[in-house]
């Protein structure tokens, strides 16, 4: 038995209040963010110098294959929307 989040409708918002209705928005959006096409995956960090570092790779294997320390892994969705992995 899922809710009509789980099958793709608007949370009522409206019918709603405080907590109960900023977790639903919550997984809204993270519904939402799943169904957009996915564009490229951003890595982020500092190397072993010092240095900070920026690579964007479409391959999810070369994203996974970077081992950082001190970093974020991002995933990019087109209209620019980040959700870190």
């Amino acid at each position: 038995m899922g809710t009509k989040l789980e099958r793709g409708f608007e949370p009522p918002l409206h019918a709603r209040s405080g907590i109960k209705q900023l977790r639903l928005f919550s997984r809204y959006v993270t519904h939402m963010v799943k169904l957009l096409p996915f564009v490229e995956y951003l890595i982020t960090g500092i190397d072993s110098e010092g240095r900070r570092f920026r690579i964007t790779t479409t391959s999810a294997i070369h994203a996974q294959g970077i081992n950082i320390d001190k970093g974020s892994k991002w995933k990019i969705y087109k209209g620019g929307i980040k959700r870190r992995i």
